[in-house]
This record gives C-alpha cells, structure tokens and sequence, in this order.
C-alpha cells in the first residue's frame, strides 16, 4: 500500500509533467515570455493537483469549497513563491529555465506538502481551526 507522501509525490509528479507540457506549449506554440508559460502552468497544474490529492492521495470526499479556496491561496504563494526562486535561479544563478523551474518546484513542494497535509486535508471542519489560535 503506497503512503500519503508517495502518492502526494506521484501526484505532484503528474502535474508536474502537466505544468511542464503547458509551459512548453506557452512558450513554443504560443509564443508567450517564459514566465508568463510559466504562470499559466503552474495554475494549471494546481487545479489538477488539488483534485488529484482531494481523491486519490488524502481520500478526501468531504465538501470542497473552504478547502478549494485554501488551495488555490496556497497555490498562489506558491506561484510566487517559486517565481521568485526560478528568477534568482535562472537570472542570478544562470541556471537553464527548465532546470530552474524543476528546482524551483522541488523547493516549493516540500513546504506545499506540509499545508496540503495538515490543514487543507487534515479531515478537520473549519471550525476546529479557530481554536488553533
């Protein structure tokens, strides 16, 4: 039987061949600034990244919005998040952009996959948080 963390990286390992592919098609089909493609497959991948993990990896059948609505916040610090990091990597560093964007994301992965697990899916109502503080 495979572990929540496997399946939240093989998860993340599909959607990380979709923000590839969408960025790519950006980039060469379309045209697009690099970092442009680059925002628009993350977004991508991140809606198919929070059904993914809702289904399969944390078996989360409850209901989605409160739940969605963090993702999709956690998804946008994360855009920035590793933007920032893929710029320092690609334009400070010198790094290649697609070698800067797979850094970028593994960095980001390690903090999503600890906000994923502990309070977007913890199997927690939302009033459980307000004691949180």
């Amino acid at each position: 039987m495979l572990t929540k963390l496997t399946k939240y990286y093989l998860s993340g390992l599909t959607c990380f061949g979709i923000d590839f592919l969408v960025t790519g098609m950006g980039i060469f089909l379309l045209e697009l600034p690099e970092y442009v493609s680059h925002s628009i497959g993350w977004l991508v991948a991140s809606g198919c990244n929070f059904q993914l993990n809702r289904i399969w990896v944390f078996e989360d059948r409850s209901k989605v919005r409160w739940k969605f609505k963090a993702f999709v916040v956690l998804a946008l610090f994360a855009l920035v998040g590793g933007t920032a990091l893929l710029w320092l990597l690609n334009q400070i560093a010198g790094l290649n952009f697609y070698f800067a964007k797979l850094s970028a994301m593994l960095a980001m992965s390690f903090v999503n996959y600890m906000v994923v697990s502990k309070v977007i899916f913890a199997n927690r109502r939302l009033a459980d948080f307000k004691d949180m503080y």
